[in-house]
């Protein structure tokens, strides 16, 4: 089983799973933003993606918390 299986299976959770977050939503705006303009002006100007192309799509966010 490669790393990434094992990681994703650790960490899946049902739809139902209450979900908790720390960070204030303002925050994560500002960081999914950076997100963003890093893939943006690494992966797709290496690939170079001719403008208009659809935007890329974040399809995971997760949030790591210290343990109490």
């Amino acid at each position: 089983m490669d790393d990434a299986k094992r990681i994703a299976d650790s960490i899946r959770s049902e739809p139902g799973t209450p979900r908790a977050c720390s960070a204030e939503q303002k925050r994560l705006v500002e960081v999914r933003d950076a997100v963003l303009k890093h893939i943006k002006n690494t992966y797709l100007k290496q690939l170079d993606v001719p403008i208009g192309s659809p935007r890329p799509l974040l399809v995971c966010w997760m949030e790591l918390n210290e343990a109490p």
